[in-house]
């Protein structure tokens, strides 16, 4: 989806990776941080185990990230990968060095689904 649209990069500095790749980069990556952008409801409904629920559309969602070491990489997702997109984005911009959104979100992933 938007790797078509960003040429596999987004633009920013910000990893579109597909499902596959989010998996493998975040499977090899002790001391990454996985972050479901959803809402609770949407979060309760099924997540990547490991994820923590930190609403995008929630005011208070920067001051919840800020308490993340910026220097640690954010692997985020959401349904379809626009929410995670925008939020990699403004992320970026407060000085998050490493975000990685997942293209596609959860619609697209393949793997194990924890309720």
């Amino acid at each position: 989806m938007f790797r078509s649209l960003f040429g596999g990069m987004g633009g920013a500095g910000i990893d579109n990776l597909s499902p596959k790749e989010f998996h493998e980069k975040f499977s090899s990556d002790p001391q990454g941080v996985l972050v479901d952008v959803r809402t609770t409801d949407e979060f309760r409904m099924g997540h990547i185990k490991g994820a923590k629920n930190i609403d995008f559309y929630d005011p208070s969602f920067y001051d919840s990230m800020q308490k993340f070491d910026k220097s640690k990489t954010l692997y985020l997702y959401c349904r379809s990968g626009a929410r995670s997109f925008n939020a990699c984005a403004k992320l970026k911009s407060l000085g998050f060095e490493n975000v990685v959104n997942m293209d596609g979100g959860i619609i697209q992933w393949r793997g194990p689904i924890e309720r």
